[in-house]
């Protein structure tokens, strides 16, 4: 009977051992159980600059670089003067791709006009005759067919071809600096020189335009 009573009275100090063990558990967290979630942290940017006292915060910087003021203008300068080059040079090569142009007109036309100088020369029936007066020169070339005069006139600087008297003057080469039509004595035969000179455009010339053609009257070319 005391048996019962002791374990009976011994019941409120096993309940209050459970009621111990229950908190512990409670106030250890269960591995199985999610943890509440922490406050998060944001560390600052390392490459922001600390704000000013007494000024609102600044943004961060990126990670390009800028470009200032002073720098533009001196790659503006420098383009500027590459252009201003560039520009020079083509002019330059321009105006020299012109007067080449025109040189090689110049000798393809005084080409052309000594080659019929020289073709009517080889025709000549007899001998040739030359007048000069003031403002012109005239070489008479006969033929079958009449004569064919040459005709340079000094105010004009133009040479003329007349195949006839009555036939009009034909403008063989213009633009023409001097010319002059001369025979030249030789041991067998007279050979006749035609020295020409043309009007050059430029004013530095580093070539004179000079020609000279030279034929025997009266004789066809040799085949």
């Amino acid at each position: 009977m005391n048996i019962t009573l002791h374990r009976m009275g011994s019941a409120p100090a096993i309940g209050v051992a459970t009621a111990r063990r229950h908190n512990r558990a409670a106030a250890t967290p269960s591995p199985f159980e999610p943890s509440p979630a922490a406050p998060v942290t944001i560390a600052p940017d390392a490459r922001a600059r600390p704000a000013a006292p007494g000024a609102g915060a600044l943004p961060a910087r990126s990670g390009r670089r800028g470009m200032f003021l002073i720098e533009c203008l001196a790659y503006m300068a420098c383009l500027a003067i590459v252009l201003g080059v560039a520009g020079i040079g083509f002019a330059r090569c321009w105006d020299d791709s012109g007067h080449l142009r025109r040189n090689a007109d110049d000798i393809v036309r005084a080409l052309h006009a000594g080659e019929q100088w020289r073709a009517d020369l080889r025709t000549a029936t007899g001998p040739l005759k030359t007048l000069r007066q003031g403002n012109f020169d005239c070489l008479s070339i006969p033929v079958k067919t009449g004569s064919i005069n040459y005709y340079y006139f000094n105010t004009e600087s133009n040479v003329y071809r007349q195949d006839g008297a009555a036939a009009k003057s034909v403008l063989v080469l213009a633009g023409v600096q001097s010319s002059r039509m001369t025979p030249e004595p030789r041991r067998r035969v007279t050979a006749w020189r035609w020295e020409l000179e043309l009007r050059s455009t430029q004013k530095k010339v580093r070539m004179q335009p000079l020609f000279t053609f030279e034929t025997v009257a009266g004789q066809p070319p040799a085949e």
